[in-house]
C-alpha cells in the first residue's frame, strides 16, 4: 500500500512540472508565458537558462506591442 501511494504521488508531481504551454520571447528577458493554457497568458521577466520567471502582468494578456524602449 505504501509503495502504491509513493508511486501515485511521484506521478502527480512529475505531471505537474511539465513546463509552460506557451513561452515566447518578447524582447530581452521579457516573455509571454502560460503554464496550462492560453487563458493564463501573462507577461513575465525571467532568466531562461535558470527557468525562473517573475510575473509583471498576470493573466490574461491578449496582445503585446513593443519596441526597444517600451512594452504595451
Amino acid at each position: 500500500m505504501k509503495l502504491k501511494f509513493i508511486c501515485l504521488l511521484s506521478a502527480c508531481l512529475l505531471v505537474s512540472c511539465m513546463g509552460f504551454v506557451i513561452k515566447k520571447n518578447i524582447t530581452g528577458n521579457y516573455y509571454l508565458t502560460a503554464p496550462d493554457d492560453d487563458l493564463q497568458l501573462s507577461l513575465t521577466y525571467g532568466k531562461p537558462n535558470e527557468d525562473v520567471y517573475s510575473g509583471i502582468i498576470e493573466s490574461t494578456v491578449f496582445a503585446v506591442g513593443y519596441n526597444k524602449d517600451y512594452i504595451i
